[in-house]
């Protein structure tokens, strides 16, 4: 079978022609597996107050600047999930800020346990482990267990499943 197609640009109007062009190169990029809106194309960001919000792809830098920092989702839903995560982020990361005994850090000449909260799908359940590595990679630390417990409790159990680790819980699996 042959992808060759032969048109007759006389037949259409210049309008058409520049669609036409517009299709024929959007059809030879590779396909990518994160989304990326089309000129004119609906999607949702989430906006300086922390709510959602819609927009029209315009190929402007606004545009590209959400896209840059991966603010820009195909459905209402995403970015009101990826609202909630951050959301759930910023409240583990001031519990810790809060409440740890002293300051986490990696160069010190003393090394330390640091606790880290994960989540065990073979028990379907969050965890706290401990840590003793030489970098940060965007994990929020506290300096015990206990700190790192607490912080589960104060910031829900059920928020940091779902928003942190994508885990829907059924009402049936909870006790």
């Amino acid at each position: 079978m042959s992808n060759e197609i032969k048109v007759n640009f006389e037949n259409l109007t210049e309008d058409e022609r520049k669609e036409l062009m517009r299709l024929v190169e959007k059809s030879s990029e590779p396909k990518s597996k994160i989304w990326k809106p089309g000129k004119d194309e609906e999607y949702y960001f989430i906006d300086n107050f922390g709510t959602n919000d819609n927009s029209i792809w315009n190929d402007d830098s606004v545009d590209f600047r959400r896209y840059d920092i991966g603010n820009v989702f195909k459905t209402r839903k995403e970015a009101e999930l990826a609202a909630r995560k951050q959301k759930v982020i910023v409240e583990l990361e001031q519990y810790a800020i809060e409440h740890n005994e002293d300051d986490i850090n990696w160069n010190g000449t003393e090394c330390k346990y640091k606790y880290s909260i994960a989540y065990n799908h073979g028990k379907k359940e969050l965890i706290v482990i401990p840590n003793k590595v030489l970098e940060d990679m965007g994990q929020i630390y506290f300096t015990s267990i206990k700190i790192a417990s607490d912080a589960i409790n104060a910031v829900g159990l059920d928020s940091i499943e779902k928003y942190m680790f994508g885990v829907e819980v059924e009402e049936s699996e909870k006790y």
